[in-house]
């Protein structure tokens, strides 16, 4: 009895090249797809999905690292264009830092001013307890704003800065020798002629600070700026 028998085509696989049923769908060999028209979806493995992550990654930090730079430099030549036209260019010394600071300095020695007429006036009179409450007025009012001048000396910058340490050290000398008027006024118990070297010693040393200002004035002066603008005339000093 004869046996029928399908005859099926064969082809060359795809990948490997051994010849594969016409109607296989992948090659019994190496496992290759044998439809041409409906590749295989590729899989990556997690080793290839996370190199392709770190790979993301490192491009999106090197573009932001860029762009950072870029920005950077964009301020650094926007700053360096306002301060050619605001003549502050770095290395140059001219600036106005003594002008600004003596406007802040002006109120304090105006104010001394006041304090020390009070206790001249007290030192004339033959009231002891007047004199010993006027200095203490004045040398309390040095303790409460001591703290504002020291910033105020320490934010100014150029030649006058050092000039403006030594008007702070003068207002530091002065409240001792108002407490050593105060202390003589309230032991001696004599009004006229009390504390009459201390009171001098503060005349000696409001010379050294309008002495002092004048100093800051000619720093003014270098700078391009008028100290009359600056120097005030309650502050009662002519340079």
């Amino acid at each position: 009895m004869a046996v029928a028998m399908t005859r099926t085509s064969t082809s060359p696989c795809f990948g490997c090249g051994k010849l594969v049923d016409g109607d296989a769908a992948f090659c019994p060999v190496c496992g290759t797809r044998q439809i041409p028209d409906r590749p295989m979806p590729v899989r990556a493995t997690p080793g290839e999905t996370e190199g392709l992550a770190r790979s993301t990654n490192a491009w999106m930090l090197a573009a932001l690292a860029a762009m950072a730079m870029l920005l950077l430099a964009v301020g650094m030549v926007a700053g360096t264009v306002s301060a050619t036209m605001t003549g502050d260019v770095s290395g140059d010394d001219v600036d106005s830092d003594a002008a600004e600071t003596m406007d802040v300095y002006a109120p304090y020695a105006e104010t001394w001013a006041e304090k020390h007429g009070h206790v001249a006036d007290e030192a004339s009179g033959d009231d002891p307890n007047g004199l010993a409450t006027a200095a203490a007025d004045a040398r309390l009012w040095i303790g409460t704003h001591r703290g504002g001048l020291g910033a105020l000396a320490a934010s100014a910058d150029g030649g006058s800065a050092l000039l403006y340490e030594e008007l702070v050290g003068i207002f530091d000398q002065r409240a001792a020798v108002l407490a050593a008027i105060e202390a003589t006024a309230t032991a001696v118990g004599d009004g006229e002629g009390a504390a009459a070297d201390d009171v001098e010693a503060l005349e000696v040393l409001d010379q050294r600070a309008d002495s002092t200002t004048c100093e800051i004035a000619d720093v003014m002066r270098a700078e391009g700026d008028d100290p009359d603008e600056h120097v005030t005339s309650g502050m009662d000093i002519s340079c």
